[in-house]
């Protein structure tokens, strides 16, 4: 008889398991984010593992934000920085132009 095992695979969460809204006023913005049951217990554990112990939970979320701000910033510039190198290896390639 062979011996059923139970593996502990973590669900998988998506953009589709949570709602996102942006009021923007003119001077203010409020970005409401609403998290479906699964995405909410997924980012309590995330919460009990990864926030620093005098950090409130208001910051830490602040702190997810620009942090996933800040790393799409830098993927827009590393993507600016590879597509200048291309264009000038392309030019390179082609030699001066003459008009």
């Amino acid at each position: 008889m062979q011996e059923q095992t139970t593996e502990n695979t973590p669900e998988t969460i998506s953009a589709d398991d949570l709602t996102t809204k942006i009021n923007d006023s003119g001077r203010r913005s409020k970005l409401y984010i609403k998290l479906n049951k699964k995405f909410s217990e997924a980012f309590t554990q995330f919460c009990d593992v990864a926030k620093p112990g005098n950090m409130s939970d208001d910051e830490f979320a602040s702190m997810i934000f620009m942090v996933g701000m800040d790393t799409i910033n830098q993927q827009i510039l590393n993507a600016e920085e590879e597509l200048g190198e291309e264009i000038k290896v392309d030019d390179d390639e082609t030699g001066p132009k003459v008009i």
